[in-house]
């Protein structure tokens, strides 16, 4: 709401707080480790980063920071790109209002296809179509245990549950003719994220709905 209002600077101490009160140490500390794996990995090649489920644009900003590729980035949600695109710019970035499952690229056009937790949050059908534009894929991304079925339970009725196990993810990624392999892995303690005061029962983060253990990693495909 602030940042609707006021715009992201305003917000961003607001933003900062509510990072550090509702992850832990560790879980940030193996997220922050993740992004900068995949910025590394994105710096090393040429052409156009496609930024796929933008959101609220955390690395996009860090590869327009630390790289000199030229970007695109997309999100179903027009709206979200807007407030991107006041905060970050036009410079070295293309914006595309555009589903996962239906990219508005020619088909091999994309070299390079990061995306920050965006496997997280799509279903499996999507990564036909990533692997459609796209030559190399780098992502953040979270699995949790085979065994863990409450957080299995809640993946499962978000439509989410295959991509969030090592084993099916894996699996889901070959099967829409990638070659995944898993890099950067970080095994932390995690937890459910505060419930909101202003929307009771709702949260930052759907998923995981009880304390578990979770590898964060980097998936990267070819």
């Amino acid at each position: 709401m602030l940042e609707e209002r006021e715009g992201f600077a305003a917000a961003r101490e607001a933003y900062a707080y509510a990072d550090v009160h509702s992850y832990s140490v560790e879980v940030r500390r193996a997220r922050d480790a993740a992004l900068a794996h995949v910025v590394e990995l994105a710096r090393a090649g040429e052409g156009q980063i496609l930024d796929v489920a933008t959101g609220r644009g955390t690395l996009l900003e860090l590869l327009l920071r630390e790289g000199e590729r030229p970007l695109a980035a997309t999100d179903v949600s027009p709206t979200v790109l807007r407030r991107v695109r006041e905060r970050l710019g036009d410079d070295r970035i293309d914006y595309v209002a555009a589903d996962a499952h239906e990219l508005p690229f020619a088909d091999g056009s994309i070299p390079t296809l990061v995306s920050h937790l965006g496997l997280a949050n799509v279903p499996a059908s999507a990564l036909a179509e990533l692997r459609r534009v796209g030559r190399t894929l780098f992502v953040t991304h979270v699995f949790y245990p085979e065994d863990d079925a409450e957080n299995r339970a809640a993946a499962r009725e978000a439509g989410l549950e295959r991509l969030l196990l090592r084993s099916a993810a894996l699996e889901a990624l070959s099967d829409a003719g990638w070659n995944p392999t898993v890099e950067a892995e970080r095994e932390v303690r995690a937890g459910p994220t505060p419930e909101s005061a202003l929307v009771p029962g709702v949260r930052i983060d759907g998923i995981p709905v009880v304390e578990t253990t979770a590898t964060w990693c980097v998936l990267r495909a070819w």
